[in-house]
């Protein structure tokens, strides 16, 4: 339930600068991921065979891939959410996030990675699960009618949005050392 805009100005007014309080909205959160979950360009010079080569190209195009139909997916999504957005409008927004990176999460697992990042690719699975998890516990957390507890779940989603962003780029980054 959206708060009344009485509830509203008195959170604002209580905070300083913006009128809104840090909060990476969908549209960052999804320019994080979208930059985060991509595979190195093909083109792996450090295998040891052709055929090599070509399982790891192929893991590449179907990730690249699947990030490419995430980031399409999202940008509806983006375009909802606004400085100005009411709480309604960003836990919806929020809510179709959570399908959106699940739906990467299906798609990754579904990927056969070549086996020396089979590891790798778990654990950034993994750690777009513990993302959607952090996601949905912000969804109900904006429902809060306390300013003070909506402002801590944006903040708290802020975190969890650098803390993901942080850990798929080291998995990223060996994933990418490991394929080339």
């Amino acid at each position: 339930m959206d708060h009344p805009p009485a509830i509203n100005r008195r959170v604002r007014s209580r905070l300083p600068g913006p009128a809104r309080p840090a909060f990476l909205g969908p549209a960052a959160i999804v320019l994080i991921l979208v930059s985060m979950v991509s595979v190195g360009a093909a083109g792996c010079g450090g295998s040891s065979t052709h055929s090599s080569a070509q399982a790891n190209n192929r893991y590449i195009d179907q990730v690249n891939l699947a990030q490419r139909d995430f980031a399409a997916a999202v940008r509806p999504i983006t375009a909802a959410v606004t400085p100005t957005s009411s709480v309604r409008a960003d836990r919806s927004a929020l809510r179709r996030l959570v399908g959106a990176v699940r739906a990467l999460e299906v798609r990754l697992n579904a990927i056969a990675p070549p086996s020396r990042v089979a590891s790798l690719q778990r654990e950034l699975v993994a750690e777009l699960a513990g993302y959607t998890h952090a996601i949905e516990r912000a969804v109900h957390r904006l429902a809060s009618r306390r300013p003070r507890r909506v402002i801590a779940a944006r903040r708290a989603l802020l975190r969890a949005t650098r803390t993901t962003g942080a850990a798929i780029d080291v998995t990223l980054g060996a994933l990418n050392a490991r394929l080339h």
